[in-house]
């Protein structure tokens, strides 16, 4: 299986946690963004996330980690 596949898997099964909880609290699922924090992903990993057409929103804390992945993937990562 590749990455891109493994990566859809785990977001999916993530997002289907997500609605459950939603459900469990009458909210709509809908109203939940998902954010995958590239904390230690290198931008190889964060190209095989986006990939995966699983996710596209994605947060970084670190001003240096952020230029560096920008720069690698560029409008990919908008």
């Amino acid at each position: 299986m590749d990455k891109s596949n493994t990566y859809r898997l785990k977001i999916e099964q993530l997002r289907n946690d997500i609605s459950e909880s939603c459900r469990k609290s009458n909210r709509d699922p809908g109203s939940v963004t998902l954010i995958a924090a590239s904390k230690y992903a290198d931008a190889k990993q964060i190209e095989d996330v986006i990939g995966s057409g699983s996710i596209t929103d994605f947060g970084e804390n670190r001003a240096d980690e952020f230029s560096e992945k920008y720069c690698k993937l560029g409008c990919l990562a908008l």
